[in-house]
């Protein structure tokens, strides 16, 4: 900046106090209006949305699995680890003769949700 400009604007502040002191200092005579906005003083503020509480884990995902002919397929299935569902994959076995493979299920008894092995039936 160089010195004639400091000069003009020194002039043009001192200017403007001498003319009208209202003009540069505002009376302060209350606190600045509310936006429209926002609540009014003590109100309380509640979420449109809550989530729903949580008791026991939610129902785990159907398995994924396909049967064979001369091999079962042993579905894999939801393991809850206490935070998350994990899924263990399931294997081809070979097939039992008089025996038929009745699968695993999530069941939901009350409140919770309990998993029944699989097991093979005659």
């Amino acid at each position: 900046m160089t010195r004639r400009n400091v000069l003009r604007a020194l002039t043009l502040a001192a200017a403007a106090l001498a003319v009208s002191p209202r003009l540069v200092f505002a009376r302060n005579d209350g606190p600045p209006p509310r936006p429209g906005n926002q609540p009014r003083p003590g109100a309380v503020e509640r979420s449109p949305r809550r989530p729903p509480p949580i008791r026991t884990p939610p129902r785990p995902p159907r398995p994924r699995g396909r049967h064979g002919t001369q091999y079962v397929w042993i579905e894999g299935r939801w393991h809850w680890n206490g935070h998350d569902f994990e899924w263990i994959p399931g294997a081809w076995v070979p097939a039992r003769q008089g025996w038929r493979w009745r699968s695993g299920a999530w069941v939901r008894r009350g409140d919770t949700w309990q998993y029944s092995d699989g097991r093979w039936e005659r």
